[in-house]
């Protein structure tokens, strides 16, 4: 009550308010909690929480009113319904949080962190209430008032703005997606992705907000979607995603719907065309309108005047001046610099010179082209770029002759170099006259040259980017014309640098298209600039294009010395004069940039009398001077002194026009030079003089004129001067060739000349190609101008200028001339004029094909044919010219058309004759040509012609084509597609005639291939022919249906729509035909792809990027193959292996299409139809082989897996015609009970193989799909499983009968049980309901029938198994809820069924183990990878194991072990992998007679019981080995050798066997281990899994691993974990609490010491793995305190007292875990006397291993230095007293009375401790003397004081009195040669002792004997012996008899003693052997012979087991 009066209402809004957040918002209970959001800033007008909070209820309870409150992120979008004060009440959608879906919470959030967009009118609502994930708000809601409807979302990212511009909601899905896989490429260390991935990302968000701004221009918009949409699918395809299609324009995901299955294909070839070459994937879209050459866009021109629309397109290259850093120039002076573009490979220059001058201080000399210096070079061919091309800079300083003349006058201000061409670095000009050069001279300096090929490839080709061009010099001035080649060719003979000159700098950008439109585009860089053209022609030229250009190239000259003692320093002067003697103006250019000039002026090379000049100008003279034109060329000495004028000693003169009115000839010209006398200069009196040495008598005025020229003796030539020069003429209004200028005048020249008429026509063919192309409207002017005058009036010359025609025609058809096909059409359409002329035209080449097998006749047939398009072109338009004329004049009727129409058909008539003939066989090439060319007339016949008469004349031409095979077929099938992608399909009246024939043509090349004939060595060259039919129809039928789909698309003519659909059921029997070319080309996918050779008849790779090439006919492409290449898009596959499975992926798309066009009722129909027509048997055939092509499309055989929009339209189309096909079977294909015979299984069972493909197809798993996958499939498709899912239960009960209230079961169902079980059981996993309750009742109906069939549920229980397994850990199927749903339905099922009662038992009890089962396989499937997890993945497996074992599953239990095995193997576990192994084996017995089946996944053969183990035996063996667990090996090798010796009696094996058994022996004698250690982990604390949880295991580590190494890879496995540092028992609070703690603590293996491996002499390396091996017992100390009352003792040995706890685990290790855990646990406590005699024991072991390996090294032969180190630290530690005491202290605290009084129950350890320090004293002793021996000098110190031994003083002296007394009872009688030395040379483990014949010898055991129960066989001298101690030596030197001498060397005295012998190891790592007295048994190298029979059987020598027992006389040191 006191709550509803505080509340405050809330006001709901008048609509929706929809917005987004704009700052974080948390709310106030969380914002002090661990898991609240960082800490973010919030508006400064937010305000505070708490008020905020306490306006909306006056408690001032926070928690109840954060209950309310909805955390906020930006970004978020709200739905705002309520307000009240500063809150808003409405729903959040976040779509930012941690989780892929966009999840929606309902609550209150503050105003000011939210903006509202807009106000909803039309929201879509849901009706049910809200589901939130928010459960105390939730609560909270529903106490107060139910929410109102929350906002309807659609899917995924759906926003309000994405439904006009859907990339928004693309680009948000998509960004997700990405986003959540960056985390990944971090962790796998792919940088590179990750950069390119988050490049994406940014861009992608950029894009979308730009679109999301509504600011661009539709231009733009456009571009940046395309660039969007490539990035969207460029990004997938690199990081292997799907390849989702979106439509290029809009951005909207394409679908059937929306695009035809054709074009969708094709868009998804297209994209996947990045995965070969990601480089390009940015250009798929977004094609660039610079440098990317599309000829076939150029469409006819309207108009002639209309350049700019037609204007071809072209490369340019944009030129900028930016920096000239030399100074070659002194005031006065001009420096020149000529730019232009050069070719390596020709040699050539390809465009004029762009001219710059710049003053002394290298800026313009003109000031207005200050910052302007820049040019464009136009109209390079794709033919140039694809060139080296380099650009040239030549150089030239105009000023006086030398450069020294002027260095004096150089001003100060003038020293830099450098110009940047600034305003600011502008000087003025004002230089007084006075320093002017009084004479100047154009000087050749140097040239610089750059590569810029490059930049038309790459990034480059469409940037401005700047370059240096480096300055060069010639060697020799003489050489300066060939600079630039020298540069480029690298003669550095022939340049070098100059100090004056260092580099240009330009900077150069490529430009592609049409020269105005890019100077329009770029007007702010291009407006005004000096154009430089090419030079000469580009490749076209349009009809308008006017140009008259001379060039003209100054080469060399050649002059004589003359009177003078030195060369001339030659100019030539070039200036253009008429006839009449008048100079032309300003007609001369040196190049773009500059001015033009009347006279040019060459340079001047100083002292050369043989200058070669090599300039180039241009003369530009007016049209109507330009045939009274001439040059005139002056030659002057220019004389460095300083005079007023150089004399003229020569001229010369070049006419243009000679005589015969023919521009000169382009090409090299020698001039004759005149002397100069200026009365003889004038043009009337040199012109009648020959200008060439060479000049005929008609290039002179006349012979008699020429005569009395000769006589003039005044005018005379230089004899032995000459010049040269280039003339190259560029005009599109003269002509150089004599032919061409008489047809071009032929109304003046030939018109009253037949012959001469006749002749020309002739010649004309033989005209160049480049020369007809410039004139082409001129020639077509005359040619029909003379094909209608008066001179053809009877028609004599129509075929010689039909021939010309055909010529000039053939010319523009070649590829070369493509760029020439739009003048062609332009002058077509706007200029022809000859009406008149098509009755010539139709004549002539009804005469040619009239005969056709004229051989005279054949190839001007073939080259009209060629041009048949053009032809009839002209004819057509001819007509209707003249039809417009008959209008003009008022003629009425029909007649003339008539006429024209009946010769039209006359001449068609002729083509189908033509085609019709079958010999000879010449004729097929004829044939072949016609067909290529005769579709492409088809546009312009219907101008005349209505589409009915079309059609017919179509059909007659194809059907015509008799009979044709090879080649001949291949061009008919493609007349016909031209005809349906051609204005005949696309006509309603004509299309469904053509359709129907079409069909008939092309169900003769489909289906599957049959060999005809015997010819085997031809078979497969024809069934490739076919195949490339088959694609061939494919494609003219997939042409037909994109005709059909976008028409039925445009239409809304319900009328127009039925049409169609009945088109395309005209094509639905072809279905039938279709399907078995799929099935053609899937049986010959892999056969034939491996024979497939670059020489076979392929077809391209895709249908739908057709640029057909024939390789075994090699020819090039037609014009109509070429236009067929334009139509469809070229992707080109190289891999020819990919040929048939494109194919495949063609026909799937052209069935897919089919199926979508036609609706469900049609379908019905049509198969209703079929059954009726076809019959029965029939029309099964069909829908079997449907079913299959349509299983083989969605298991994706035909194409990629990761196209989603085809494999998502393939799913969508075949569901859609399973409904209508299921309804067909159900009621024709189910035959009743009496007729069970007649049942058609194969047609139900492929029926349910493909419903059942489809819905266990990975594509329609939508939950389990990326955010942006997920999206995609939810938009095109929906989820159709429910659909799917109806069909199942509809068609499983129709084949079933009736059994009661459970539904129909048994019947026709029994059939399929077996082959469906698995994909059944796949369903059952699924987590769509629908879906699964199907499967569910489906397999309940199996189980049922299964029983009643055969009342037996174990092969049943077996299948579910076997399946069950391979689905969830093969194919990684379900997961723990589809395991709990399945099993919980199935129980439910048969809970309630009323089935047999025994069954129902059976199958709950198998529910259970199959639950437990299912349970066990996830958690083996669903352990993190890693090392950290490998102990819970085998204790995973092995449970699993156990149970499969239990249930009796051999085959599942094997594949299990050998899984297991491998993982030990990788992770080089061995010896697990061995025991692993070993259970597998188990499964078998010793049996040769008893087989096993074969297990071909792992590699077993079917064989013998026997042979099985016999192989697994050997792996285990090499597993052991590997692991050096060489006893595990010896007791495999044991139980192998017994079976091979008394199983099989193989000898041979045993034989082997035994070797490798010896082989182990001796490894473990001679090669070293380590050991793993072992480890005790508690697992303490709630936080662990129930597994771990309080117990405690012993891991076994791995090789070399350490405590601190095993912790780190704990805490990895277990991050939460703490590790606790005390190994103290834990207390309550870690074991009951909710955290993890870690105890680690390293234990020691104890074996069992009573084990004879351990009692006696056992070397130390058998011992050893003994004792880290074979055991289940550890144990670990700790230090207790036993003093209560904390006083210490003196000594505090006395108080060391520790607690030892032994475990005991349930495994022996090593076993296949590295893990067992503890079973039993003890705790004892250790007294410190007992620890004193453990430590001496211990150090006595480690003291004994050494002396054993550090002996060795004294009989060892090598001469290395021995690291003694190790040995000198033990005997370090063990001989000096350390700072607590040591030893001195165990004997202070253990040894006096006092502690045996007090501790008399200790008496036997105080004996024990004596004893070991009395055997550590013996030990010591020995290892000091083999210290002695192997100690280094610089260690020798070291050694001294270890001698001393501090802490033995009186156990040394007691040995030393022991030594003494022993030497002295010895007799000294013993015979010298009784001395025995045993010899022993290793070469097994074991030996056996010498036979003993006059003394007692006790053999060591198997394992050694321990030196302390060694028995001494004689006495020992400490006198004698060589080997005695040194430390015996020391103590007893005072004491020694002076008869006993030692010799430090090891030299014996004179006097005979007995010595001691000593036991010393063989080499390092061998263990030594002892002979009972402790004696040496010395290794021999080798065994010494004796030399007499006598000695042999005195000395007595046996050899046993590879070890040699040697007695000697001598005594060896």
């Amino acid at each position: 009550m006191e709550n509803s009066k505080n509340t405050i209402c809330w006001a709901p809004l008048s609509k929706f308010g929809y917005g987004f957040a704009v700052y974080p918002f948390t709310p106030v209970e969380q914002s002090n909690s661990l898991d609240s959001t960082k800490g973010e800033a919030v508006p400064e007008n937010a305000g505070s929480t708490i008020s905020d909070t306490a306006s909306i209820t006056s408690t001032n309870s926070i928690s109840s009113v954060a209950s309310y409150q909805v955390t906020l992120e930006v970004g978020d979008e709200v739905y705002v319904f309520e307000e009240q004060g500063a809150w808003y009440r409405g729903y959040v959608v976040s779509q930012l949080r941690q989780t892929e879906e966009p999840q929606v919470y309902v609550g209150i959030f503050p105003k000011n962190h939210v903006y509202v967009k807009e106000y909803l009118d039309n929201l879509e609502l849901q009706a049910e209430e809200s589901k939130t994930n928010d459960a105390a708000s939730l609560s909270s809601e529903k106490a107060t008032r139910l929410p109102p409807p929350i906002p309807s979302l659609k899917c995924g990212d759906d926003t309000i703005s994405g439904k006009s511009e859907p990339l928004i909601d693309e680009i948000a899905s998509t960004v997700r997606e990405w986003s959540s896989l960056l985390p990944k490429y971090l962790e796998e260390r792919k940088y590179d992705m990750f950069r390119i991935v988050k490049d994406q990302i940014d861009n992608l968000l950029q894009g979308r907000r730009q679109l999301l701004a509504q600011t661009l221009s539709q231009d733009e918009l456009n571009k940046l979607r395309k660039e969007l949409i490539n990035k969207l699918v460029s990004g997938n395809v690199i990081q292997g995603l799907d390849i989702i299609v979106r439509d290029p324009e809009k951005g909207f995901l394409a679908d059937e719907t929306n695009i035809s299955a054709i074009r969708l294909y094709q868009l998804q070839a297209q994209w996947s065309l990045m995965n070969m070459d990601k480089s390009k994937s940015d250009q798929l879209i977004t094609s660039p309108t610079i440098l990317t050459p599309n000829l076939q866009q150029l469409q006819s021109p309207s108009t002639i005047t209309d350049t700019g629309t037609h204007a071809p397109k072209f490369y340019h290259i944009f030129l900028d001046l930016k920096a000239w850093v030399a100074s070659i120039s002194a005031p006065g002076e001009y420096t020149e610099l000529y730019f232009s573009l050069y070719t390596k490979a020709n040699g050539q220059f390809i465009t004029e010179e762009y001219f710059i001058v710049l003053n002394h201080n290298g800026v313009p000399k003109d000031e207005s082209k200050i910052g302007k210096m820049r040019t464009i070079f136009t109209d390079l061919s794709p033919h140039d770029i694809q060139e080296q091309i380099y650009l040239l800079c030549r150089i030239v300083r105009t000023g006086s002759m030398k450069m020294t003349d002027r260095d004096k006058e150089l001003p100060k201000e003038s020293s830099s170099m450098t110009s940047r061409f600034t305003k600011s670095s502008k000087e003025s000009e004002h230089i007084e006259q006075s320093k002017l050069a009084p004479q100047t001279f154009r000087r050749p300096f140097g040239c610089a040259v750059l590569d810029i090929s490059h930049l038309f490839q790459g990034k480059e080709k469409e940037t401005m980017s700047e370059h240096v061009m480096h300055i060069y010099v010639s060697s020799q001035e003489s050489t300066f014309s060939t600079l630039h080649e020298d540069i480029i060719y690298d003669r550095i003979k022939e340049y070098e640098k100059s100090p004056r000159a260092e580099m240009v700098s330009v900077s150069i950008r490529p430009y592609y298209g049409e020269t105005a439109t890019i100077i329009k585009e770029n007007l702010a860089l291009l407006q005004d600039i000096p154009i430089t053209s090419r030079l000469g022609f580009a490749d076209v030229v349009f009809p308008g294009d006017t140009r008259n250009e001379i060039y003209i190239r100054l080469l060399s000259g050649d002059f004589t010395q003359g009177r003078t003692a030195t060369a001339k320093n030659i100019q030539a002067t070039i200036e253009v004069r008429l006839n009449t003697g008048e100079t032309l103006e300003n007609v001369i250019s040196q190049g773009s940039g500059e001015p033009r000039m009347t006279q040019f002026e060459s340079l001047v090379f100083y002292h050369s009398n043989n200058p070669t000049w090599g300039e180039l100008i241009k003369l530009n003279i007016p049209e109507e001077s330009f045939e009274q034109a001439h040059l005139f060329l002056t030659f002057r000495h220019r004389s460095t002194k300083d005079k007023k004028e150089d004399k003229i000693f020569a001229f010369a003169y070049m006419p243009l026009f000679p005589e015969n009115c023919t521009f000169i000839s382009d090409g090299k010209h020698c001039l004759t030079l005149f002397k100069y006398d200026k009365q003889l200069i004038h043009p009337s009196a040199y012109l009648k003089h020959p200008w060439t040495p060479s000049a005929t008598v008609s290039d002179v005025a006349s012979v008699s004129s020429l005569a009395s020229s000769h006589s003039n003796n005044k005018f005379a030539t230089s004899s032995k001067d000459t010049v040269s020069i280039l003339s190259f003429l560029c005009s599109t209004r003269y002509t150089q060739n004599e032919v061409l200028l008489k047809l071009l005048n032929w109304e003046k020249q030939l018109i009253s000349d037949e012959n001469e008429m006749m002749s020309v026509l002739k010649k004309f063919t033989f005209v160049g190609e480049v020369e007809i192309v410039k004139f082409l409207q001129d020639i077509f002017d005359a040619l029909f101008g003379i094909l209608i005058s008066t001179i053809n009036q009877q028609g004599e010359l129509d075929d010689l200028i039909f021939n010309a025609l055909v010529t000039i025609l053939g010319i523009v058809s070649d590829r070369r001339f493509m760029n020439f096909r739009p003048v062609l059409d332009v002058y077509i359409d706007k200029h022809f004029s000859c009406a008149p002329a098509s009755s010539h035209l139709i004549r002539s080449m009804n005469r040619l094909i009239s005969n056709p097998t004229n051989s005279d006749n054949a190839q001007n047939l073939r080259s009209a044919i060629k041009v048949w398009k053009y032809i009839f072109k002209i004819i057509l338009r001819s007509r209707e010219l003249q039809r417009n004329k008959e209008l003009d004049i008022g003629l009425s009727g029909n007649y003339v058309e008539e006429q024209f129409k009946k010769d039209l058909f006359t001449l068609f008539k002729s083509i189908d004759k033509l085609m019709s003939i079958t010999t000879p066989q010449s004729i097929i090439g004829t044939q072949t040509l016609a067909l290529q060319h005769f579709a492409s007339i088809f546009s312009d016949l219907s101008k005349c012609f209505a589409p009915d008469d079309l059609v017919q004349i179509a059909i007659r031409f194809t059907e015509s084509v008799r009979l044709p095979k090879g080649k001949l077929l291949v061009y008919k099938l493609l007349v016909i597609l031209q005809f349906c992608r051609g204005s005949l399909f696309e006509n309603p009246e004509s299309r469904a005639t053509l359709l129907r024939r079409v069909v008939e043509w092309v169900i003769d090349h489909m289906g599957k291939w049959e060999k005809i004939g015997k010819q085997n060595a031809d078979a497969y060259a024809a069934r490739i022919q076919w195949q490339d039919g088959i694609r061939l129809c494919v494609i003219i039928i997939a042409v037909m249906l994109e005709s059909l789909q976008s028409t039925i698309e445009r239409s809304t003519d319900k009328e127009v729509i039925e049409r169609e659909i009945e088109n395309v059921q005209v094509i639905f029997p072809l279905m039938m035909k279709i399907c078995e070319s799929y099935r053609e080309l899937h049986i010959t996918n892999d056969e034939l792809n491996q024979k497939r050779d670059r020489s076979s008849l392929i077809l391209p790779s895709s249908m739908f990027s057709l640029a057909y090439t024939f390789s075994s006919a090699n020819q090039t492409i037609t014009p109509g193959q070429a236009r067929f290449a334009k139509e469809f898009p070229f992707i080109p596959f190289n891999q020819q292996q990919y040929s048939n499975s494109v194919g495949l992926g063609e026909i799937s798309a052209v069935i897919l299409q089919i199926l979508f066009l036609l609706s469900q009722d049609n379908i019905k129909e049509h198969l209703l139809s079929t059954y009726y027509r076809e019959g029965h048997d029939a029309t099964a055939e069909f829908l079997i082989l449907l079913f299959q092509v349509a299983r083989s499309v969605l298991r994706n055989e035909a194409f990629s897996d990761t196209w989603l929009n085809m494999n998502i339209m393939a799913h969508k189309v075949f569901l859609k015609f399973l409904e209508p096909a299921s309804s067909l079977m159900e009621k024709n294909y189910i035959p009743d009970k009496e007729a069970p015979d007649t049942f058609n299984e194969q047609l139900w069972q492929e029926y349910f193989n493909c419903l059942l493909c489809l819905l266990t197809s990975e594509h329609l798993v939508i939950e389990n799909f990326t955010p942006q996958k997920r999206r995609a499939i939810w938009r095109l498709a929906g989820d159709l499983r429910g659909r799917g899912a109806k069909l199942l239960s509809t068609l499983w009960d129709a084949i079933g009968w009736e059994q009661g209230k459970d539904g129909k079961m048994g019947g026709y169902q029994s059939r399929f049980i077996n082959v469906l079980l698995g994909p059944i059981l796949e369903l059952c996993l699924s987590h769509h309901d629908e879906l699964r309750s199907a499967a569910i009742k489906v397999l309940f109906s199996m189980i049922v029938t299964q029983y009643t069939l055969e009342e037996d549920f174990k092969q049943m229980e077996s299948g579910i198994i076997d399946l069950l397994d391979r689905l969830f850990m093969s194919e990684n199927k379900g997961d723990e809820v589809s395991r709990t749903y399945f099993i919980a339905q199935l129980r439910r099922l048969f809970e309630e069924a009323t089935v047999d009662a025994s069954l129902k038992q059976i199958v709950i009890k198998f529910l259970d183990s199959l639950s437990e089962f299912l349970e066990l396989l996830l958690g083996v499937r669903e352990l993190p990878e890693g090392e950290e997890y490998q102990d819970d993945r085998i204790m995973c497996t092995l449970k699993l194991m156990k149970f499969i074992k239990s249930i009796e599953r051999d085959q599942i239990y094997i594949k299990y072990v050998h899984q297991l095995v491998q993982m030990q193997v990788n992770s080089r576990n061995f010896v697990e992998a061995a025991l692993t192994l070993k259970l597998h084996s188990n499964l078998y017995e010793w049996n040769p007679r008893s087989e096993v089946e074969a297990l071909p996944e792992m590699d077993f053969p079917k064989q013998s019981q026997f042979d099985r183990k016999e192989r697994l035996y050997i792996q285990i063996l090499d597993y052991f080995v590997k692991g050096r667990a060489w006893e595990c090996g010896i007791e495999i090798c044991k139980e192998l050798a017994r079976h091979f010796e008394y199983t099989t009696y193989d000898y041979q094996r045993l034989s082997n066997i035994l070797k490798q058994q010896a082989v182990l022996h001796e490894n473990i004698i001679k090669k070293e281990r380590y050991f793993s250690e072992y480890f005790r982990v508690g697992f303490y604390g709630r936080g662990f899994p129930a597994s771990l949880q309080n117990r405690q295991f012993i891991y076994r580590g791995y090789e070399w691993e350490k405590i601190g190494a095993f912790c780190e890879r704990m805490q990895n496995k277990h991050p939460q974990a703490q590790l606790m540092k005390s190994s103290s028992p834990p207390t309550d609070d870690i074991l009951y609490g909710d955290g993890q703690f870690l105890q680690v603590v390293a234990v020691t293996p104890e074996p069992d010491r009573n084990v004879p491996v351990f009692n006696g002499d056992v070397p130390s390396s058998i011992r050893s793995y003994y004792e880290h091996n074979s055991i289940n017992t550890f144990s670990y100390s700790r230090p207790v305190n036993k003093n209560p009352d904390g006083v210490k003792s003196s000594n505090e040995f006395l108080n060391l007292w520790t607690e030892k706890t032994i475990m005991i685990s349930e495994d022996y290790f090593p076993t296949v875990l590295r893990r067992s855990e503890i079973i039993q646990t003890t705790v004892i406590e250790v007294s410190p006397i007992e620890n004193a005699v453990s430590a001496m024991k211990t150090k006595n072991r480690e003291l004994l291993t050494l002396e054993t390996k550090y002996s060795a090294y004294l009989t060892s032969k090598g001469g290395d230095k021995v690291n003694t180190n190790p040995l000198s630290m033990s005997l370090n530690g063990a001989v000096d007293a350390p700072v607590n005491g040591g030893v001195l202290m165990y004997k202070k605290a253990f040894f006096s009375k006092d502690f045996l009084e007090s501790n008399p129950d200790k008496e036997a350890f105080v004996e024990q401790l004596k004893e070991a320090i009395e055997e550590q004293v013996r030990i010591i002793d020995r290892c000091l003397n083999i210290h002695e021996r192997l100690v280094s000098n610089e260690m020798r110190p070291l050694h001294d004081t270890l001698v001393k031994c501090k802490n033995f003083s009186e156990e040394i002296y007691r040995l030393a009195e022991r030594k003494k007394s022993k030497a002295q009872s010895t007799p000294k009688t013993a015979a010298p040669n009784r001395t025995e030395h045993i010899s022993l040379q290793p070469s097994s483990p074991f030996f056996l002792p010498p036979l003993s014949i006059n003394k007692f010898y006790r053999a060591p055991s198997l394992h050694g004997t321990s030196p302390l129960s060694a028995e001494p066989v004689s006495p020992n001298s400490p006198t004698s012996s060589p080997n005695s101690s040194t430390i015996t030596r020391v103590a007893m030197a005072a004491t020694l008899n002076s008869r006993s001498s030692l010799n430090i060397q090891g030299n014996y005295s004179s006097t005979p003693t007995l010595h001691t012998k000593r036991v010393s190891g063989s080499s390092e790592g061998s263990n030594g052997l002892q002979s009972p007295n402790g004696d040496t048994i010395t290794l021999m190298p080798t065994i010494k012979h004796s030399n007499t029979l006598k000695e042999r059987i005195n000395e007595r020598r046996m050899t046993l087991k590879g070890w040699s027992l040697n007695r000697n006389r001598s005594t060896t040191q």
